[in-house]
């Protein structure tokens, strides 16, 4: 664990500084000689970072997913979409329609024609004044194979004060039928329009899964650089505590002329340093604090109160194995979203490439209709309805066929030409898609690679860096070397602790990367998204 290295390499350093205080007591004490004076340097710890009760990577995967503004967008990008699916399903829904109607007409009859009617001399009726009542229903479908139908119903009562006066109801019951034989026949041409839509809609879905992906990916590389930043403020300050009591120890021996005055300056100097890298690391705790609020959602006035961090930078836990590389290539060319997005995309332009070819053939079709008519007499309500099935004496059917074709057909040679082109350039896109996703795996698995060789040169840099400290503070005991000698060995030991902070930070970014790269972070299309933070400290 990272707090334990700091620890240990507290522990470690922190030895040298006991010299000192043995030093004063043995001028307070008017001891004399080397042996006391050389005592092995020993000293404070610094303060650990703080226990795990502060923020965890968990905490800072489900806020970046709650708060994060891009992706509410994208959501209602799916929503938009969804939209476009449903105005394309229309197509195929039945439309019903209804009419009503009542006419009052009013006829002048000459003698001629009131003699041509019927009507007797001295009547009086010098006009026909007819009333007809039409009520009809209908409906149309069209299949997603391209055949439409359409059935009707038509009620009509006539009444007149010559003619009809007893009433005539009657009813006409008929199905249309149009078949197409070249144009808009078949299920791939007819709903074209329906199934790209849904194609980009799974790729609209796409698209939000991997700014789910990237989301998580930032906001743990965040954390982690957060992590090491606390870790490398911790080592600081112990630095700079371990210099403070330097010059304190050192002041004390120069006024009891145990030590040379000049010694105040370079242990001044040592002070000097140490207090503005602690400085150094304060702003960058603060700049990542600032990242980590960005990523969260948060307001400013959270940076300075954000929690300290309550998990550690993950060590290497898995050798190397250049086998892996083929199926993470695998991985990203069939779990990626944005590879899979550009799939779909590519799919629906040839979807709708495929219906503008069949707009070159001429429209041919078929129709058919077959009904019949009937009919009965009376005025009552009742004899309006019963007309249709009254007295039915046989189908009516017709046939027809009909034909149309533009000798350019500019219209439909356009559309296709567009529709070429689209799909052209979602080739390209996919295949660059996919040559990237490709490359950024190789890369990152490769960066796996050196950053694990980097970290365990790191560990066993500061093993030796241990060893190597308590040669020195064997020989300060015996009197071989000065107490500088020492404290330049700790200061390395400090330098190498830190490398290890970075050397985890660069395996730990490595397997973001890596995650990110194989499309193993989410599962693609997946509405509700598990977050585990797990992942990113192990491989895929």
């Amino acid at each position: 664990m990272l707090m334990q290295h700091l620890r240990r390499a507290a522990g470690w350093a922190s030895n040298a500084l006991v010299a000192i205080g043995l030093g004063v007591l043995a001028v307070r004490a008017g001891a004399q000689g080397n042996e006391q004076g050389n005592q092995a340097p020993a000293g404070p710890a610094h303060a650990a970072l703080s226990p795990a009760t502060g923020l965890s990577l968990l905490d800072v995967l489900q806020a970046s997913l709650a708060k994060n503004p891009q992706l509410k967008i994208a959501t209602y990008t799916v929503a938009a979409q969804s939209g476009v699916v449903r105005t394309a399903k229309g197509q195929f829904d039945w439309t019903l329609a209804a009419n009503g109607s009542q006419q009052h007409a009013y006829t002048p009859l000459t003698p001629v024609l009131a003699s041509e009617y019927g009507v007797p001399g001295g009547s009086g009726v010098d006009s026909i004044v007819a009333n007809t009542s039409t009520v009809s229903a209908s409906a149309a479908k069209e299949f997603r194979n391209g055949i439409s139908v359409s059935p009707s119903l038509e009620a009509t009562r006539s009444t007149d004060n010559v003619l009809t006066q007893d009433g005539i109801n009657e009813s006409h019951v008929g199905l249309a039928v149009t078949l197409p034989v070249l144009r808009n026949r078949g299920r791939s041409v007819v709903d074209a329009q329906e199934t790209s839509a849904r194609q980009v809609l799974e790729a609209t879905r796409m698209d939000l899964s991997q700014l789910v992906s990237d989301t998580l990916a930032t906001a743990a590389s965040r954390y982690w650089n957060f992590v090491a930043a606390d870790a490398t403020l911790a080592v600081y300050k112990a630095s700079e505590a371990r210099g403070s009591d330097l010059l304190n120890g050192t002041e004390t021996l120069v006024k009891a002329d145990r030590l040379p005055a000049n010694d105040l300056n370079q242990v001044r100097a040592n002070l000097a340093d140490r207090i503005a890298s602690r400085t150094a690391a304060e702003q960058s705790l603060l700049q990542a604090r600032q990242q980590l609020v960005l990523v969260m959602g948060l307001g400013p006035d959270q940076i300075l109160s954000l929690p300290a961090p309550a998990q550690d930078i993950p060590d290497a836990t898995a050798p190397y194995d250049a086998s892996r590389l083929a199926g993470y290539l695998q991985l990203a060319n069939t779990k990626r979203a944005d590879v899979l997005a550009a799939r779909l995309r590519r799919d629906a332009n040839r979807t709708l490439e495929n219906a503008a070819v069949n707009q070159l053939k001429p429209q041919l079709d078929v129709s058919s209709s077959v009904g019949y008519t009937g009919l009965r007499e009376g005025t009552n309500v009742l004899d309006y309805p019963r007309s249709v099935g009254n007295s039915p004496k046989g189908a009516d059917v017709t046939v027809g066929i009909t034909y149309s074709q533009s000798p350019a057909n500019n219209a439909a040679r356009g559309r296709l030409e567009t529709a070429m082109a689209t799909t052209r350039q979602s080739d390209v896109t996919l295949s660059e898609t996919a040559r990237t996703a490709a490359t950024a795996v190789v890369v990152a698995y490769e960066g796996v690679r050196s950053t694990t060789m980097q970290l365990q040169r790191a560990h066993e840099a500061v093993r030796y860096y241990q060893a190597a400290l308590d040669g020195e503070k064997e020989k300060y005991r015996l009197g071989l070397n000065s107490l500088v000698d020492v404290l330049t060995v700790e200061d390395r030991l400090t330098t190498g602790v830190l490398a290890e902070v970075n050397a985890r930070l660069a395996y730990a970014l490595a397997l973001v990367t890596l995650r990110q790269s194989t499309g193993t972070i989410v599962q693609a299309g997946q509405d509700v998204q598990q977050v585990d933070p797990l992942l990113f400290s192990s491989l895929p």
